[in-house]
């Protein structure tokens, strides 16, 4: 009898496996708009293929910056604790880590926008 981790499991390894496939079409379409002088138009599976490419992206990116930016909290406490009280080293640490891009989209693909992964 398959249990229900396992069902969980083969559908999670399916999806991804999917998504990683439909990645370099993606990509490919980008590389083919770089090569022509003129860009053709963008045909109607593009935009489908650029946004699965930037949730799959997303899903590996996020958890990233999510462990990051909470890492970062707990730093920029211990710095206000260590400065006595400097509210303003503080914030320099916790924009660092929490500010940025939290989704990768189809523009950083495209490359029209750069990924952030620090902040300002």
């Amino acid at each position: 009898m398959i249990s229900s981790r396992t069902t969980w499991l083969r559908g999670f390894c399916t999806r991804l496996c999917t998504l990683l496939a439909l990645v370099p079409l993606a990509f490919a379409g980008t590389a083919q708009a770089e090569t022509d002088v003129a860009a053709p138009e963008e045909g109607p599976y593009y935009h489908g293929a650029m946004g699965i490419a930037a949730g799959g992206l997303t899903l590996l990116y996020a958890p990233a910056k999510i462990l990051y930016a909470t890492a970062g909290m707990g730093v920029g406490g211990l710095a206000y604790l260590w400065s006595v009280g400097d509210h303003e080293m503080m914030s320099r640490v916790m924009q660092a880590s929490m500010g940025g891009d939290f989704v990768i989209t189809p523009s950083h693909l495209r490359g029209e926008k750069n990924v952030e992964f620090l902040g300002r």
